[in-house]
């Protein structure tokens, strides 16, 4: 896929070993996708988000809490069109999240904040739903997984690039 992404000063042009390991793990579902809701936690440029639209997701939410990455993000949407795609954008932290489910969640940010936000995560994933998480090095990956295989979630595959670090995981319930 061609994807236009003008990052400005947002996080999320392609080129960052955590941006290629998630864009590699969600390609990963391609056949899976189709049809499937997802959440897009720190969106950035939206790049994510986008590719899942491009994949056969038929609605996606995408969450900053910089403005100028949400405008950012509304920006890189517009200029990828996808009319099977339904994108919501919104500012702020997890808890702006309306109190709905998804089929996926795309979470690359950074090990703290993925540790903070378990429990989010998990009341925010449907039954049987996959969480792509990255953000963080390989010295922290054992971290990661022990908050969230203690959260329900399985870990299905784990990439590395560069001592960064992407793990896969289903929601188990």
């Amino acid at each position: 896929f061609v994807l236009y992404i003008d990052p400005k000063m947002s996080f999320g042009t392609g080129h960052h070993f955590t941006t290629r390991l998630m864009m590699r793990q969600l390609q990963s579902l391609e056949s899976w996708l189709p049809g499937k809701k997802g959440f897009d936690f720190g969106a950035g440029t939206g790049i994510l988000g986008i590719l899942a639209g491009k994949l056969g997701a038929t609605a996606v939410t995408m969450i900053d809490i910089e403005s100028w990455a949400v405008e950012n993000c509304a920006e890189n949407v517009t200029v990828n069109p996808n009319p099977n795609c339904t994108f919501q954008i919104l500012e702020g932290t997890l808890e702006y999240v309306p109190e709905e489910t998804f089929d996926f969640i795309l979470a690359n940010i950074n090990r703290n904040v993925l540790l903070e936000s378990v429990n989010g995560l998990q009341n925010r994933m449907s039954p049987g739903g996959k969480l792509i998480v990255s953000g963080f090095f390989d010295f922290d990956a054992a971290l990661i997984l022990e908050a969230y295989t203690a959260a329900g979630f399985q870990s299905l595959v784990q990439l590395e690039e560069n001592g960064w670090i992407c793990i896969l995981f289903q929601y188990q319930v």
